[in-house]
């Protein structure tokens, strides 16, 4: 069978992000961290095939949908530089705890002319996944792996 191909699919990819963070103070510069983020991304495409002969036609579109929300809990140290009182140093850690969703959507039609009389087939279908689901097995890399821990130091400026 002889053809033409047209259309791609294309790879998910992320954008911007956000997080939020409340610290609660404990003591002298140490502060308690709760805070969380959304992760999201989407992508589709659509492959078509069209015979030479003109006889047969094939659409398949496909759409992925990842949602992440990894959720904060840690602790923090913020040291108030001596000889700048309005610049601090910080360092904190936790342990992210991560839920997350996958959902595909698909549909497939394929037409096919034999003299006068035509057929056509199609389906769609949609799925929504999550990692403890018994449907996902074989995972291989590309997964969201944030290794279940978080670490950050940074400078902070108060004006």
């Amino acid at each position: 069978m002889h053809g033409i191909f047209n259309g791609r699919f294309d790879p998910i990819t992320y954008g911007y992000n956000y997080e939020l963070e409340l610290k609660i103070p404990i003591f002298s510069g140490f502060a308690l961290n709760l805070g969380g983020s959304r992760l999201k991304s989407s992508s589709k495409g659509t492959i078509d095939f069209e015979q030479t002969s003109g006889t047969q036609t094939e659409t398949h579109f496909l759409k992925n949908d990842i949602l992440v929300y990894p959720f904060k809990i840690g602790f923090s140290y913020m040291f108030r530089l001596p000889f700048f009182s309005n610049l601090s140093i910080g360092i904190g850690g936790g342990r992210l705890i991560i839920f997350s969703k996958y959902e595909t959507f698909e549909r497939y039609e394929l037409d096919f002319l034999e003299s006068e009389e035509g057929f056509n087939y199609w389906y769609e279908r949609s799925n929504s996944y999550r990692p403890d689901s018994e449907d996902i097995r074989n995972i291989r890399q590309g997964e969201l792996n944030f290794s279940g821990y978080s670490f950050k130091v940074g400078i902070r400026f108060i004006f």
